[in-house]
């Protein structure tokens, strides 16, 4: 009976020690695939973001400007949106201290009317300088000039990172 208790614990510790072997080299393996593909491509914060390659903004005088401030701008973490960006102030781009990017053409202070605006990334002006964004093409007046209609615009939904989204 001892002799048969021994080969068993014999070949679960045989089994046991080809496991963590086999497990070990994985783990290496894994390590040394990620080392060479950051090696290879980089860290992902040095990376050229893949936009300023598009026909549209080759033919922009603005977009390596601009680029460079959208990738300069630092954020922060924000309750309830996680990230957020800080305030930036820079020729294409102006973020005010709540993270929310600046509307050049609306005029808080004789606003007749209030208009709130929804959206992610494209209506936060990603991809586009301050004089071209949807909040700034809504101020002007529909009959083609570009005179500001007196509207304070807000925006709801800036970028962020939400964690989540629940629905009840």
């Amino acid at each position: 009976m001892d002799n048969k208790n021994s080969r068993d614990a014999t070949k679960a510790a045989s089994f046991y020690s080809t496991f963590a072997t086999l497990l070990i080299n994985l783990l290496i393996c894994i390590v040394f695939v990620e080392l060479v593909a950051r090696i290879y491509t980089g860290r992902p914060d040095q990376q050229q973001d893949v936009r300023t390659q598009l026909p549209y903004y080759a033919n922009q005088a603005w977009s390596d400007q601009y680029w460079q401030e959208f990738g300069s701008i630092d954020r922060s973490y924000q309750p309830h949106t996680i990230w957020r960006r800080n305030e930036f102030r820079g020729r294409y781009i102006n973020v005010g201290k709540d993270g929310l990017r600046a509307t050049p053409q609306s005029d808080c202070a004789s606003a007749e009317k209030t208009v709130f605006m929804f959206g992610g990334s494209a209506m936060w002006g990603e991809g586009a300088p301050d004089t071209r964004l949807y909040r700034v093409i809504c101020c002007r007046r529909s009959n083609g000039t570009s005179k500001a209609v007196p509207v304070l615009l807000i925006l709801l939904n800036p970028p962020g990172h939400p964690r989540k989204a629940l629905l009840p």
